[in-house]
């Protein structure tokens, strides 16, 4: 049997009535060269394996991999990934569904753009009965995926698909040691071999309900974030203390207003070092002249928040 184009991972644990809706909306997409779920139970104790077996287990298009002991969502992943046989990868949450098109729409980004890492979209956030309270969209270009992606993430991992063999050339896992924006981690580490795109449309309904995993620390939240964004600018060619990305941060923040004190000095000179950080992203991102210009215009207009010392 020849192997299949895709693998879908889902890491489960404890979920099965929503890990089954999760498999059914993967087995519901259409995919020219085919498709495989792998079901990645992190040592659920609510029936999950005998369900799966039970439901799946005609399916060859179902693969069932158990851990003997619970390790965590990103061993969950990394085991998903060792075991996948698809050309590429794609993420899905256990409590997320997938929508009609989704894994056709990532398939024919790619082969538009073969140099592409990565290829997420659009999300119809949902309550639990998977009614779409609202849509959020994130940047397209890989030029803004990089440059608004310094400090958060600007892909939804159960909505993107990786090339694999990428992947595996980058040697890029998901840390088992971070407990939190794990993701964010993985897909910023990735994208320093290559370039992404996100699609406008809706490829998921993220379920939000009573048992999603909430941010239980802010400050190891903030700690990844940290850690992401400086290996961000170093991947660029700009390495710098935390105090300078901080300082970049505040300038770039367009919603803060100026803190009361700084002095137009300051406030230029942080400009001067973002100009410059804006420069090094577009040289490590695909071209786009005109968002480029429009990010740029974006700093001016930042620039003259701050009046002239007196």
């Amino acid at each position: 049997m020849s192997p299949p184009l895709v693998s879908v991972i889902i890491p489960s644990f404890n979920r099965l009535a929503l890990l089954l809706e999760a498999v059914d909306s993967v087995l519901a997409q259409r995919v020219e060269g085919s498709a495989e779920v792998l079901v990645i139970d992190d040592a659920s104790d609510d029936g999950t394996q005998t369900a799966v077996e039970e439901r799946y287990g005609g399916e060859h298009t179902v693969r069932y991999l158990r851990h003997a002991a619970n390790r965590g969502v990103s061993a969950a992943r990394n085991t998903g990934i060792d075991a996948a046989r698809g050309r590429f990868l794609a993420f899905l949450d256990s409590d997320d569904v997938v929508l009609p098109g989704r894994l056709e729409s990532q398939l024919a980004r790619f082969a538009a753009s073969p140099n592409l890492v990565a290829v997420g979209g659009a999300i119809a956030v949902s309550g639990p009965d998977l009614r779409v309270t609202h849509t959020i969209g994130y940047p397209e270009q890989d030029l803004d995926i990089r440059w608004r992606g310094l400090f958060a993430p600007m892909l939804c991992l159960s909505a993107t698909m990786v090339d694999g063999p990428a992947l595996r050339a980058a040697c890029v896992r998901f840390d088992e040691s971070i407990p939190i924006a794990e993701d964010f981690d993985f897909l910023s580490a990735l994208l320093v071999h290559g370039p992404a795109a996100n699609l406008p449309r809706p490829l998921i309904k993220l379920r939000k309900h009573a048992g999603n995993s909430a941010i239980r620390s802010f400050d190891a939240y903030r700690r990844t974030l940290l850690r992401c964004a400086l290996r961000n600018v170093a991947a660029v060619g700009m390495p710098m203390e935390p105090d300078d990305l901080q300082g970049i941060h505040t300038f770039l923040n367009n919603g803060e207003p100026v803190k009361a004190g700084i002095s137009r000095r300051r406030w230029t000179a942080l400009y001067a070092r973002t100009r410059a950080l804006l420069d090094a992203v577009r040289r490590h991102s695909l071209p786009a002249p005109e968002r480029c210009a429009a990010l740029a215009a974006i700093l001016d207009d930042r620039l003259r928040l701050v009046p002239d010392d007196a």
